[in-house]
């Protein structure tokens, strides 16, 4: 029925939500990686504002979107 297809659309979708910083398609070694950073704050930083913009439909949870949106964010930083 109609009512069905529409409740699995919303689990579709529910599904690409990410939940937590865990659900991103980058990680701590991918902006470690990427800046040659050692573990710290400032990664968790960068992480938890990623997914802030991931939730906020601000940038796509796909692994290049946030990699630019990283070193966006890392210029910033740094100036």
């Amino acid at each position: 029925s109609w009512r069905l297809r529409l409740f699995m659309k919303s689990l579709e979708e529910v599904q690409n939500h990410p939940f937590t910083v865990a659900d991103l398609k980058v990680d701590v070694h991918d902006v470690m990686k990427l800046f040659n950073l050692s573990p710290g704050p400032r990664i968790g930083h960068i992480l938890n504002e990623l997914f802030n913009e991931v939730i906020a439909d601000k940038v796509k949870n796909e692994r290049e979107p946030l990699l630019s949106r990283v070193e966006k964010m890392h210029k910033l930083l740094n100036v």
